[in-house]
C-alpha cells in the first residue's frame, strides 16, 4: 500500500511540473473549473431556493448533497479521472505489455497513473460547498458524524476502483470501449440522485446490492446524524464487488493476447 502511495504522489507531483511549466494555461483550467462548479452550485440554489425539496429532503440539506456530488466527483476524477483514457490507448497501441514487465503490479501501475491535477478545482469547490451549507444547516460536527462519513466515502471510493478494474479488464480483449464507458458514465449518474427517489427494489439495489448510495447519499446521511444500519450491508456488499472484479481481472490477464510488436 505504501508503495503504491508513493507511486501515486509520484505521477501527480510530474503532472503537477508538467502542467505549471504552462501556468497561463494551468491558471485558466483551474479558474474555469472553479466558475463552472460555483455556477452549477449557484443554479442548483435557485432551483431549490423556492421548492421543498424531495420527500424526507429539505432544501439546504439537497444543496449539501449537491455539495458532496461535486467533491466527490472531483475527487475520482483528481484520483482516477485518466485510467481509462490510458489503458485504451496502451491497449489500442499494443504497447500495455510493458505494465507486465514493471516491478509493481499491473493494476497498481494502472491505478496509480490515472490522476488528473486539473480536478483538484473541483475538489476545493466542494469542500467550501460542504462547509458552507453545513453551517447553513446549523449542524455541529461528532467524532462518529465524520469517521461515518468519511467510512462511507472510503467504501463508495473502493466500489468505484472495482468498476474502474472491470473497465480495464474487459479492455484486455475488447479494445474500444465506448459502449461501455456509456454504460459506467449512466450508472454514475444513477448515484448522483438521493436514494430516496427510487422506489421499491430499485432503492433496496441501490442501497445494498449495488451501493453506489455509498458514492453520495449515504455520506450524506452520515453528515445529517442519520445513516441508515443498511450502511453497514452497502460497505460489506463494496468490498465483495471489489474483490469479485479483481477475480475478474486475473482471469482477463490470463486470457490477455499481445497486440504489440
Amino acid at each position: 500500500m505504501g508503495h503504491a502511495m508513493s507511486l501515486f504522489w509520484l505521477d501527480v507531483r510530474l503532472k503537477l511540473k508538467r502542467a505549471l511549466a504552462f501556468r497561463v494555461n494551468f491558471a485558466l483550467n483551474v479558474l474555469g473549473s472553479l466558475f463552472f462548479s460555483f455556477v452549477l452550485a449557484a443554479f442548483q440554489f435557485f432551483v431549490y431556493a423556492g421548492v421543498e425539496g424531495y420527500p424526507g429532503w429539505s432544501a439546504p440539506q439537497l444543496l449539501l448533497f449537491q455539495a458532496v456530488l461535486v467533491l466527490w466527483t472531483g475527487l475520482c476524477d483528481f484520483l482516477f479521472g485518466g485510467i481509462r483514457q490510458l489503458i485504451d490507448l496502451e491497449v489500442t497501441r499494443g504497447s500495455f505489455d510493458r505494465f507486465f514487465l514493471w516491478p509493481p503490479h499491473p493494476l497498481v501501475s494502472l491505478l496509480t497513473r490515472g490522476s488528473n491535477v486539473y480536478a483538484l478545482a473541483s475538489v476545493l469547490a466542494g469542500l467550501a460547498g460542504v462547509t458552507v451549507m453545513w453551517r447553513r444547516l446549523g449542524l455541529t460536527p461528532t467524532p462518529l458524524m465524520l469517521l461515518l462519513g468519511a467510512f462511507c466515502f472510503l467504501c463508495g471510493l473502493l466500489l468505484y476502483v472495482a468498476l474502474l478494474i472491470v473497465y480495464c479488464a474487459c479492455t484486455l480483449f475488447w479494445v474500444k470501449m465506448e459502449r461501455l464507458r456509456e454504460v459506467l458514465d449512466r450508472v454514475v449518474f444513477f448515484g448522483s440522485f438521493p436514494a430516496d427517489v427510487y422506489l421499491g427494489p430499485g432503492r433496496t439495489g441501490l442501497l445494498v446490492c449495488f451501493p453506489i448510495a455509498l458514492w453520495v447519499h449515504l455520506p450524506v446521511q452520515a453528515l445529517l446524524g442519520r445513516a441508515p444500519l443498511s450502511a453497514l450491508g452497502a460497505a460489506l456488499c463494496s468490498g465483495l464487488v471489489f474483490m469479485l472484479s479483481l477475480g475478474f481481472w486475473r482471469r482477463q490477464q490470463r486470457l490477455y493476447t499481445s497486440a504489440g510488436g
